[in-house]
């Protein structure tokens, strides 16, 4: 019996000891020496592909950067912009580059302009990828010779063609006003409730983030760690937030955009005041850019106010390029204005915005949006409004003539608010410190100079805010 349990004993621990190699052999840790192999390898294949550069003498960061990673940043952003030279689209056509070459390059047509031509056709959601937005677009290949993009009703396709539409151009603005932005019909029913709605009109990454939220409001003013009862401090809270996107696309989004506020976005708010026991919504977010603005400002009337928020039109456009390198039709840049939606106010036709480098491409994002709030308090005189203007920061004085818009009553500056010489007012947070820290301002004010030879603007028309003067 001994001899059995002595046997047994040394299988089991043959066994053992074979499961603990086993185990050692297959847990040891990777050399830190095989680590770094690795990444270095990774950096040579990076480091020996050829670098997309739009122009060798403008460089997209400061010049004293040499990093490895500023590098693969500017290939990264400047190669979507490169065109192929022995192509070209008609002037009333947008160049749509396929990513990555997985479909052939293409002429689109903006949305009011229709197709003519042997190889026209409707493609929608053209690439799996986040460059352009899922809609359905009129165009052709770009090698089709008598294809191109007229206003309906015309029969020839000229490869340059005078384009009739509604619209305007932003170095026109001044003296051609649309008659009604966006009009609405005499049936629109009037808002019977007693909430108050005040809206920020802006492009986003102008400080929209920060104005929504309630920590920051308090920080400068409000007794004690609360704000002065009944306001609603919110940012992009949104009914339906793919339904708004998606709205501007059709020709009929006037029609859309008014039955979406009446019936989905004012029902939206006023359950989160009714739930939150406040009377007042007070919202930072720019999706209302997407169109919606018109038919707020009719239905809502005394009872909606609007602040138009702008920034330093330089650091908008370099923000926006970091953050939604691919423009502003691309699906990441998601409460954007394109030239391709019917939305458009201030028309630049095809041939021009492709000439547009991506920083430009977002210069004219501002002065579209300039465009329509022009518009806008044109047709509607009776808007209640206040503007905000800054380049470096969001002021406490600013803030509070803000706080008494919204109809805060009886408060003041906190003594113990943070210094006007701060940079704690306002922390842009779209871009990540290294892309802040490498910021070239001269090849910024180089693309800008660019922007206005190419929209054919005269010398000063252009200030910090926008090229459009109303």
């Amino acid at each position: 019996m001994a001899g059995y349990l002595g046997w047994i004993t040394f299988g089991l621990a043959v066994v053992l000891i074979a499961v603990s190699t086993f185990l050692e052999y297959n847990t040891k840790p990777t050399p830190r020496k095989s680590l770094r192999v690795r990444k270095v390898a990774l950096m040579d294949k990076t480091e020996s592909a050829p670098l997309v550069v739009r122009d060798p003498d403008i460089p997209l960061y400061d010049d004293s950067t040499s990093s490895t990673i500023a590098q693969k940043r500017a290939a990264r952003h400047q190669k979507h912009e490169l065109v192929n030279t022995n192509q070209a689209c008609p002037p009333s056509s947008f160049l749509q580059i396929p990513h990555e070459n997985k479909a052939p390059t293409r002429c689109v047509c903006p949305a009011m302009l229709t197709c003519v031509g042997v190889e026209c056709d409707t493609v929608c959601k053209v690439q799996p990828s986040p460059i352009y937005k899922p809609r359905c677009l009129l165009g052709f290949p770009i090698s089709c010779e008598n294809c191109s993009c007229v206003a309906e009703g015309t029969e020839f396709a000229d490869h340059e063609p005078s384009i009739p539409d509604n619209r305007i151009t932003i170095k026109t603005l001044k003296n051609s006003l649309p008659v009604k932005f966006c009009g609405t019909s005499d049936s629109l029913p009037s808002y019977n409730g007693t909430h108050k709605f005040v809206f920020t009109i802006s492009n986003g990454h102008t400080g929209t983030t920060f104005l929504g939220q309630q920590s920051e409001w308090r920080k400068h003013f409000g007794p004690g760690k609360q704000l002065p009862p009944g306001f609603s401090i919110n940012h992009e809270t949104e009914a339906d937030k793919h339904k708004l996107i998606t709205l501007p696309w059709n020709k009929s989004f006037c029609n859309n955009l008014r039955d979406y506020a009446i019936f989905n976005k004012v029902p939206h708010m006023s359950r989160i005041l009714k739930g939150q026991r406040r009377n007042t919504f007070y919202s930072s977010g720019h999706q209302v850019i997407l169109g919606v603005m018109p038919a707020l400002t009719d239905y809502l009337g005394a009872n909606m106010k609007v602040v138009r928020l702008r920034r330093n039109r330089l650091d908008v456009a370099y923000s926006f390029s970091q953050k939604s390198g691919l423009g502003p039709c691309a699906r990441n840049c998601i409460y954007c204005l394109c030239p391709l939606d019917p939305l458009t106010v201030c028309n630049i036709k095809g041939g021009l915005w492709n000439k547009l480098s991506q920083f430009q491409k977002f210069l004219w994002f501002v002065d579209e949006l300039e465009c329509q709030w022009q518009a806008l308090i044109a047709s509607r005189p009776e808007i209640e409004y206040m503007e905000i203007n800054w380049d470096k920061k969001v002021t406490s004085e600013q803030m509070l003539q803000l706080a008494q818009f919204v109809g805060m009553t009886g408060i003041q500056l906190k003594k113990n608010r943070p210094s006007d010489n701060s940079d704690e007012v306002v922390v842009n947070r779209h871009v990540d410190s290294f892309a802040r820290k490498t910021k070239n301002v001269t090849w910024m004010k180089e693309e800008a100079k660019q922007y206005e030879e190419i929209l054919d603007l005269e010398a000063g028309s252009c200030d910090k805010y926008s090229c459009v003067k109303g």
